[in-house]
């Protein structure tokens, strides 16, 4: 294996740093792993490939070698996910009860029965791995009103910026306790002193109302600002126009006919076009833009 077809296999860009490796490997091993896919004739080879791409570019981010288990269950995968994550899922007990129903969508109960912090990285969890548990946009949204009910009594503000204010890095004007702040949307969670008291504000990922769903199947964000879009195209309607295009908000994407593959998947990355990088030193200056991934299945 080399560095260009271990990259391919993860769907990475040649450039890319080791928490975007991470990333790209728990979301191909979580899809394509055998435990999850016992029909399909060819899951074992699949995610072997996976496996090694990721040992292979991993290694070589690494001054240390690191081991990586080819022949992980499902289970211990998802739980070694969960606790690099947050440690404070690393608990077998919450692991094998309030995770797995929610993962398995029991109910909101459980969601409801957790404390504030844990629902809030919980959410931040299933919202960042969405493309893999497909949770629907209503189902999400009821979830973010446990979250915003739980921190009633707090400090907190919880704002819901849409998809254009982070992709224009907008900045909202934010009038709380007889003062004003100035809010860069494209943080997550950002702290403010009031008389010696903690202010959190919660920049929540957008409630996307996905308009055209013929299209576009799924948007997600991940923790460190990329997007990712998951689309469905008729290639006929690309041979007819001779691109493909659609929209999100004001924001239209669109891809020459030539730029495209005659392949069922592929994915195209709109590199530095995304969302702010976040800067902690300065958060009113971002260091460049995130790139965006739009996954295409054309049929």
């Amino acid at each position: 294996m080399d560095y260009d077809q271990a990259c391919k296999i993860l769907n990475l860009n040649i450039k890319h740093t080791q928490s975007e490796l991470k990333k790209a490997y728990h979301l191909a091993a979580l899809k394509n792993h055998p435990d999850k896919n016992k029909d399909k004739e060819n899951a074992n080879s699949q995610f072997q490939e996976i496996s090694e791409a990721y040992d292979f570019l991993l290694n070589r981010h690494s001054e240390r070698y690191c081991h990586v288990n080819h022949d992980i269950s499902y289970q211990n995968l998802l739980r070694k996910i969960i606790s690099e994550f947050d440690v404070s899922f690393d608990n077998p007990i919450f692991i094998e009860t309030t995770f797995k129903s929610l993962l398995s969508k029991v109910s909101l109960k459980v969601f409801e029965n957790i404390d504030k912090e844990k629902s809030q990285h919980l959410f931040d969890f299933i919202f960042q791995y969405n493309s893999i548990f497909n949770y629907d946009n209503e189902t999400l949204k009821k979830i973010q009103e446990i979250v915003k009910y739980k921190m009633r009594e707090d400090n907190v503000v919880i704002l819901n910026p849409t998809l254009d204010d982070l992709l224009e890095g907008n900045i909202y004007k934010l009038e709380v306790f007889g003062k004003i702040f100035y809010i860069p949307l494209w943080h997550q969670e950002l702290y403010y002193d009031i008389s010696g008291s903690d202010l959190i504000v919660k920049i929540m990922p957008p409630e996307f109302d996905i308009l055209d769903e013929i299209i576009i199947n799924s948007i997600n964000i991940d923790n460190n600002n990329n997007l990712f879009i998951g689309i469905d195209y008729s290639m006929a309607q690309i041979l007819k126009d001779n691109k493909l295009e659609f929209n999100i908000g004001e924001r239209i994407f669109s891809f020459p006919g030539e730029e495209l593959k005659i392949i069922k998947k592929q994915m195209k990355v709109l590199y530095n076009e995304g969302i702010f990088k976040m800067n902690n030193n300065n958060i009113f200056d971002p260091k460049g833009k995130n790139d965006i991934y739009i996954e295409i299945n054309l049929y």
